[in-house]
């Protein structure tokens, strides 16, 4: 019976060996330890916030002058990523008024006055979005930037008294 016995454990140490299984270590037998250290370094995750826009810019003048806005905006950008670009999008060409007047986008200027260098004078063109500001290579881990804007309109001289409306649309992506 003992023979037996062996024997049927030599034959499952053998298949346990075959199937990539340890076998069981004989008691007093040799056998060794490792350690193995594991380190993991979570990042924070990237964030960018753009707050303290003015919900409504008004720009008063009479036909054929320019109406100003010093200081029509004053928000703050705030990031952890390495640098951030912000676009201004109108809703429409123009300013409208009730009627369907129009004031073309290309009348309008937007001066960035800080947080930026040369204060860049951007004016719309139609529809589309412009990038007013890009910001690279941000000092880490955390960089807020307040930056404000002076508005201007150039009313024209045909344009009719009213008031001539429109939506724009601010959007800061990080890079």
């Amino acid at each position: 019976m003992k023979i037996r016995t062996r024997a049927g454990l030599a034959v499952a140490v053998a298949v346990l060996a075959l199937a990539g299984a340890a076998a069981p270590a004989a008691a007093g037998g040799p056998s060794g330890t490792g350690n193995v250290a594991v380190n993991s370094t979570v990042q924070p995750a990237l964030y960018l916030t753009l707050s303290g826009l003015t919900p409504t810019i008004t720009l008063n003048g009479q036909a054929g002058t320019t109406a100003t806005a010093p200081d029509a905006e004053d928000f703050t950008i705030a990031t952890n990523d390495t640098g951030f670009a912000l676009t201004i999008t109108p809703s429409l060409a123009g300013l409208e008024d009730a009627a369907g007047d129009v004031i073309p986008n290309s009348d309008l200027v937007v001066q960035e006055t800080t947080g930026v260098s040369g204060s860049p004078t951007i004016s719309f063109n139609g529809a589309g979005g412009l990038t007013v500001l890009e910001q690279t290579g941000l000092p880490g881990p955390t960089f807020t930037d307040t930056l404000n804007e002076n508005w201007s309109l150039d009313i024209p001289a045909s344009a009719a008294p009213d008031t001539y409306s429109e939506q724009f649309t601010y959007t800061a992506i990080g890079s």
